[in-house]
């Protein structure tokens, strides 16, 4: 919950600050971008978890 408030006040922060700016909508869509590419990216580098290593069969993994 903290962090939905968050990124609301945030939101709210950066639509004013582009309030004035012409085509500002184009930055907040490429503010929004950028984590999810980062997010993207830095999938592949999480462990898998060991629920997943018991769906592939995977036991000697799990522990």
């Amino acid at each position: 919950m903290i962090f939905l408030g968050t990124g609301s006040v945030l939101a709210y922060a950066f639509n004013a600050a582009f309030q004035h700016v012409s085509h500002g909508w184009r930055y907040m869509v490429g503010l929004g971008v950028v984590p999810s590419i980062l997010l993207g990216l830095f999938l592949f580098t999480c462990p898998e978890s060991p629920r997943q290593l018991m769906y592939h069969n995977k036991m000697e993994q799990c522990f």
